[in-house]
């Protein structure tokens, strides 16, 4: 736990400078990525897969490019910057490079959204919430077999790396205001349609009837949301948490100011608030 709120300052120190520098980039407008990211069992793999049944988006999945492209471009050399571009951009699939948007659903994406924004100053972000305790919940439950999801593997470290990337969160959105389009998971069960409609409009693109039927797409899917993504939208998978809340208290107790924090902002948001 200690290391991850260490991780989380680190990343906002090593971004801080890049984002108030963003102005000198002079590499080429690029709007074509799109980087979809949040906690594991956020959302994230569903807003792919509703993105890419779009006739003019293709995804890519979990890409995790910009790890070593952060490190080649540390000097923010302008020559370093567009080698990087072109480099990251042919790296696409060949079904994704003619497409007017490429969703990369890296989950480092918020390490990296300074140099993102170095090299493609015109990227969309499309940061995917859910209730801190159903995609806690939902982690704990899922045996991920991955030493990069090994945080969810006890309440301590859920816990540590939820309030970490909640820090990092804080930062982007305050340096970088309208930026970063955040999607919440309650809002597209109850909503998807209008939540859609202003995600696309965020990235540039209108409503296309296609992204209603997501599910009948024929994509590759590598990740634990396979069965959901391929079922319309449903509502049973909110709250379950709740029926294990007596043996869930410790990682509730942990998580409680972040909860009080979006079942706050969640009900601010509802009509007539």
């Amino acid at each position: 736990p200690a290391s991850e709120a260490a991780f989380a300052e680190a990343v906002i120190e090593q971004n801080r400078a890049i984002s108030r520098n963003l102005s000198d980039s002079a590499t080429e407008q690029h709007a074509q990525p799109v980087f979809v990211f949040g906690l594991p069992r956020s959302g994230t793999t569903l807003v792919e897969q509703i993105f890419s049944a779009h006739p003019h988006v293709a995804g890519i999945g979990e890409h995790e490019a910009f790890g070593w492209i952060s490190r080649y471009v540390a000097t923010g050399d302008a020559e370093r910057l567009r080698i990087a571009g072109e480099t990251y951009l042919a790296s696409y699939p060949a079904h994704a490079r003619s497409a007017l948007r490429v969703v990369d659903k890296s989950m480092s994406t918020p390490e990296h959204i300074g140099t993102i924004l170095k090299v493609f100053p015109k990227a969309h972000f499309i940061h995917c919430e859910r209730h801190p305790m159903e995609t806690a919940w939902s982690m704990y439950s899922m045996y991920f077999g991955e030493r990069r999801v090994a945080y969810a593997n006890s309440f301590a470290g859920i816990a540590a790396r939820t309030a970490a990337i909640n820090r990092v969160m804080d930062f982007w959105h305050k340096e970088l205001p309208g930026r970063i389009f955040s999607v919440r998971y309650e809002d597209l069960v109850a909503d998807s349609k209008g939540t859609v409609s202003r995600a696309l409009d965020h990235i540039g693109l209108e409503w296309h009837d296609d992204c209603a039927n997501f599910h009948r797409a024929k994509t590759m899917v590598r990740t634990a949301s396979i069965t959901q993504v391929r079922q319309p939208i449903y509502t049973t998978a909110s709250q379950k948490w709740r029926r294990y809340a007596r043996h869930l208290q410790p990682l509730i107790d942990r998580l409680a100011p972040l909860i009080e924090s979006y079942e706050t902002e969640t009900r601010d948001r509802q009509p007539g608030a």
